[in-house]
């Protein structure tokens, strides 16, 4: 498999010892390690104390125990443990591994909206493509961490109100934005300036008053002017506007604008890093995030309008 690389981890909840073991030998090509447990009260237990970031993903069983006591696994405790982990560990990759073929053909219905992977402990090549699944599904872990902690920003991505480039970026600076790496705080600095360019090119793509293609003039963002502009091209001196107020000054909005534009060209252009740069980098980085959340709601608006 290349260079060595740490084994993932992947918690099997199994009442038989014999199939954990003959899985195990299984998963050991794949570099996988299974933590098992022959219920699902000691698998939420050893999760809980692990945390998410240690496990890579979930195999259930789909005739499962719910507690170490119960007399016999039930066809129907597989709902409730998926269920239970789905709340606990909504990014993680889980599957279904059963013998019970012809349960486990019912079980998407039984779940209702929700896909289940489900995969035959008979077949080989569905156990070989079950662990492939998870080799691949761990490497998209960390984007689907985070992507569901700024759930409410990566709409933006999910209603292409932005393109998956943009959030490539984003997925990038939020990864990097506590670095004291000179490179990947330049790359940063240089993302969140890409990020707040796509945003005014998108709003000129849907409302050419609020950013004019004026601003945009042979393929360059006048970032000045278009911050002066969403002002109301605002007159300090007689302290009103003379335009329409997309955003008024001295707001959130505006300052976070402002200060993203200014460190990212200060920093991101020049060499002027400084021992606190990190702290100021994770500051512009959730500026950035406010400023998405802002323009969210711009493009939602005039899409319904539309």
């Amino acid at each position: 498999m290349g260079k060595k690389t740490n084994p993932l981890n992947i918690l099997y909840i199994e009442d038989e010892k014999q199939d954990y073991e003959r899985l195990q030998m299984e998963a050991n090509p794949y570099r996988i390690l299974l933590t098992h447990k022959t219920n699902l009260e000691d698998g939420i237990k050893i999760f809980k104390e692990k945390g998410e970031k240690y496990f890579d993903g979930i195999i259930l069983d789909a005739l499962c125990l719910i507690k170490k006591d119960d007399s016999s696994p039930k066809k129907g405790h597989v709902l409730k443990a998926w269920e239970e982990f789905h709340t606990l560990a909504p990014n993680l990759l889980k599957v279904v591994f059963t013998g019970e073929t012809a349960f486990a053909q019912n079980l998407n219905e039984l779940l209702e909206e929700t896909e289940v992977n489900i995969f035959n402990k008979g077949n080989s090549d569905d156990v070989h493509r079950m662990l492939e699944m998870l080799v691949e599904g761990s490497k998209n872990k960390e984007d689907r961490i985070i992507a569901s902690r700024f759930a409410d920003v990566f709409e933006v991505f999910d209603k292409g109100y932005l393109d998956s480039s943009d959030r490539e970026t984003l997925l990038e600076c939020i990864k990097n934005m506590g670095s004291n790496e000179e490179a990947k705080i330049k790359n940063t600095l240089s993302g969140i300036r890409r990020l707040q360019e796509s945003i005014y090119r998108a709003i000129n793509r849907i409302d050419k008053k609020m950013v004019p293609d004026e601003f945009l003039s042979e393929g360059n963002v006048q970032f000045r002017s278009i911050q002066w502009h969403l002002r109301g091209q605002y007159d300090n001196e007689a302290k009103k506007c003379s335009k329409i107020e997309y955003v008024p000054k001295n707001t959130n909005i505006d300052q976070f604008a402002e200060v993203i534009y200014t460190v990212a060209s200060n920093y991101g252009s020049h060499k002027k890093f400084n021992d606190v740069l990190k702290y100021t980098l994770s500051a512009i980085t959730y500026a950035i995030l406010d400023l998405l959340l802002w323009f969210k709601g711009i493009a939602q608006e005039k899409m319904e309008r539309r």
